[in-house]
């Protein structure tokens, strides 16, 4: 599998695992870890 054919793979299990964000399942528990350091400070905003 090439880098695009990964990052796709990727993209769709992430999809994936937003379509029941409460079901736990084993694989997808890479998402449900502590953010790493550098992303401990980033800040979202939704305003205009």
């Amino acid at each position: 599998m090439g880098n695009a054919g990964k990052e796709i793979f990727l993209l769709n299990k992430f999809l994936e695992s937003l379509k029941n964000p409460f079901y736990e399942k084993e694989e997808y528990n890479d998402y449900a870890q502590s953010p790493p350091e550098w992303g401990k400070k980033l800040e979202i905003s939704c305003s205009s």
